[in-house]
């Protein structure tokens, strides 16, 4: 497998509809400046990876992807795809409670994975405990499908090496689908959310990373990054009203990677390998963070 160079930083995540931290906790102050937040550069690098493995009952009997392994053997290939990247944190979509345990089961407690309880695992966060130590984990209200709210986490968690503490954030936004209701004005109410939650984590003054399927290509990377917070780990640019998304070779995709001004990306990567395409109908994308 192809191994990536060494990743640097990552961020925050913050409040707006989410649950809040238990009473007692204490919240990071926010900055009352507006867009003045400072661009935290990342001190130590480390890679960052989005994977929607498909979730179990999609390939379970009756699903409507069989000609798929199971899902605690695809997720136990996903394992063995992340660690021929050397992957430190990966956002999952469709990571469905069994997948769950089996994955655990699979580690051996060298991953951690944060979702704030078994009944909304599907959008998870993990990291390799080698590299990083959770600090703590928060949820944000995001319309799915038909527009129900789901629970997606983001989490503050602090890089062995360099003690820096940084948010990393996780979603899935809904697909068009045969089905009654308009899922894109869904995905573009949850847009906003994005854009409010990133905006929030920078005012903490720490770097902030998000990842997701957000089953849009250009659209999406042009509405989330014209208030320049953040930037897609495969490049393109917004800048003065003109919008230019990522072009070949590394074109845009629905599952994304991006990064607050200040933190750095390379090797941006999709791995759609015979591996990868017998976990998921999705490719495993990751970039290394400097």
């Amino acid at each position: 497998m192809r191994k990536l160079l060494p990743p640097l930083l990552i961020a925050p995540a913050l409040l707006l509809g989410s649950h809040l931290a238990p009473a007692g906790a204490t919240l990071p102050s926010m900055v009352e400046s507006g867009h003045e937040q400072a661009n935290v550069a990342v001190q130590a690098p480390f890679t960052l990876a989005t994977f929607n493995v498909l979730g179990h009952s999609h390939t379970a009997p009756g699903g409507n992807k069989s000609g798929f392994e199971s899902g605690t053997t695809r997720i136990r290939l996903a394992v063995e795809a992340l660690n021929g990247h050397d992957v430190d944190v990966v956002g999952f979509q469709e990571f469905e409670e069994i997948q769950r345990d089996a994955f655990l089961d699979e580690v051996r407690g060298a991953w951690g994975v944060w979702h704030e309880d078994d009944r909304n695992v599907r959008n998870s966060i993990a990291w390799r405990k080698s590299t990083f130590d959770f600090v703590r984990g928060e949820t944000i209200l995001i319309p799915y499908f038909l527009g129900a709210l789901r629970e997606m986490p983001y989490v503050l968690l602090e890089h062995k090496a360099s003690g820096q503490q940084m948010w990393f954030a996780n979603f899935h936004l809904p697909a068009n689908s045969g089905r009654p209701g308009n899922e894109e004005a869904y995905r573009d109410q949850g847009t906003q959310k994005h854009i409010d939650l990133a905006h929030e984590l920078r005012n903490t003054g720490q770097a902030v990373f998000f990842t997701g399927d957000m089953n849009e290509k250009e659209e999406y990377f042009c509405t989330f990054t014209a208030n320049g917070d953040m930037h897609a780990s495969n490049g393109g640019s917004n800048d003065g009203g003109r919008c230019l998304p990522p072009q070949r070779p590394n074109r845009t995709r629905i599952d994304w990677i991006f990064g607050s001004q200040g933190a750095q990306f390379s090797d941006y990567f999709v791995d759609e390998s015979a591996l990868v395409q017998r976990i998921s109908d999705h490719p495993l994308v990751l970039a290394r963070v400097y």
